[in-house]
């Protein structure tokens, strides 16, 4: 079974714990969000990559002797904790409108997280701390906000650290699964790398391609390490991006799609992405989740191959986007 499917499953349970307005409030949650223009949408339709949702999914290889009802309240658990972490940074960013009933329904999904976890782990002690998680993704989100509306100079050091923290809640799940499954510390650090590598690849493929819209609130980290990189020699040396000369890259004007461009940020974005990617399908087939490990192949490879070409031809994948996008919408209206 598709684990999107069975993610939109537990989360239908999740809405039918609630009542009157709240149990509608939670139904359009990806709605609420932004994710979706479809008030009815479930989550399945909202993300395409099964890791986002379903990681305990995709690392069960590694953990086989695990009964089916706990990587099914591990499952539930990820759900909900990456659900809920979406939604708290969406409010912390002023993106989402923080509602009474909004809050409720995000509270609830942190509780039901946190009973979860406690059921996964069947009582084994453990240093994991879901409300550290917490604190962990307000703290960088506020930071992201600090730095991005402050206009503060950043590398991509700072902006990986950033991500990072703002993975915690996302980590909880497959954590427990490694304490349920006996995994030893050096085996759990393996495979909470390879978890976060997959989430780092994405991130950083998710900042590329949405740079311009983020970039319209000041929310845009390829803005803000192509500030950065616009002060770099070699590349003003060169005199040359994507084999059009640099002046006529960036225009008179200066703009934001100018700068990043010229800097080449997108190609070393996409380009970190591909590290991450092939660094959680190395670590992940080490510990016989192969599942995940063919997957972060798979977007590995897809990586280089964008880096490449939006190397060589600056905005490349944004352009690429936006014709597919165009042609779903030409091609198959219905879709």
């Amino acid at each position: 079974m598709d684990a999107l499917l069975w993610v939109d499953g537990l989360f239908a349970e999740f809405c039918g714990s609630f009542s009157g307005p709240l149990k509608e409030e939670a139904r359009r949650l990806p709605f609420t969000l932004g994710f979706t223009r479809d008030p009815g949408a479930p989550w399945s339709h909202v993300f395409t990559h099964e890791v986002t949702l379903a990681a305990p999914v995709l690392v069960a290889g590694a953990m086989p002797a695990l009964p089916e009802d706990v990587l099914r309240d591990a499952l539930f658990a990820h759900a909900l904790a990456v659900i809920e972490a979406m939604g708290v940074d969406r409010i912390e960013d002023g993106q989402v409108q923080a509602t009474p009933s909004l809050r409720r329904v995000l509270s609830g999904a942190r509780a039901r997280r946190d009973k979860l976890l406690r059921a996964v782990l069947g009582g084994a002690p453990t240093p994991l701390d879901p409300a550290a998680a917490d604190r962990e993704l307000i703290d960088a989100t506020a930071q992201e906000r600090e730095i991005l509306l402050g206009k503060r100079r950043v590398d991509f050091e700072l902006y990986e650290a950033i991500s990072q923290r703002k993975q915690a809640p996302g980590m909880l799940a497959c954590a427990a699964l490694a304490v349920r499954a006996g995994f030893g510390p050096t085996k759990a650090a393996a495979l909470r790398r390879a978890v976060m590598g997959a989430a780092m690849g994405l991130q950083l493929y998710d900042d590329v391609v949405d740079w311009e819209e983020d970039a319209g609130s000041g929310r845009s980290w390829a803005v803000a390490l192509a500030r950065l990189a616009q002060r770099t020699p070699p590349i003003a040396a060169a005199g040359r991006v994507g084999g059009a000369p640099l002046a006529r890259v960036i225009g008179p004007a200066g703009s934001s799609r100018d700068v990043v461009h010229a800097t080449s940020v997108l190609a070393q974005m996409l380009a970190r992405s591909r590290f991450h990617f092939h660094s959680a399908s190395r670590r992940a087939a080490a510990l016989g989740a192969r599942r995940l490990a063919a997957w972060a192949a798979e977007r590995a490879s897809s990586m280089s191959h964008l880096a490449d070409r939006e190397a060589s031809n600056a905005g490349y994948v944004n352009r690429a986007r936006e014709l597919a996008s165009w042609a779903r919408a030409v091609l198959d209206p219905g879709a």
